[in-house]
């Protein structure tokens, strides 16, 4: 089969600072990050993550820190259900 596109690109294998496997996959002159930034959650509280991470670790923190639970969705669908009034400063993404 012929390749259409451009040539292909080297990559190296990294670890991952947060796991420890070699999942990661970067450009060959690529320093792995030990940087920690900061972020907000769901919640409202501030947790420091690592910056460079492997796909599978971004996913993990994303679905444990950011993403909303199902009890979340479910008081918001039972509220939309009962026709339940949301005031005027609140969204249903502030919501989440």
């Amino acid at each position: 089969m012929r390749r259409l596109g451009s040539k292909p690109i080297d990559v190296k294998r990294c670890t991952c600072p947060q796991c420890g496997k070699p999942r990661m996959t970067r450009s060959l002159d690529h320093v792995v990050s030990q940087e920690k930034k900061k972020y907000t959650t769901r919640t409202g509280e501030e947790i420091e993550l690592l910056f460079d991470i492997c796909d599978n670790c971004a996913r993990r923190n994303y679905r444990d820190h950011f993403e909303p639970s199902k009890a979340d969705l479910r008081k918001i669908m039972n509220s939309v259900k009962e026709n339940k009034p949301i005031a005027e400063d609140e969204s249903l993404e502030d919501l989440l």
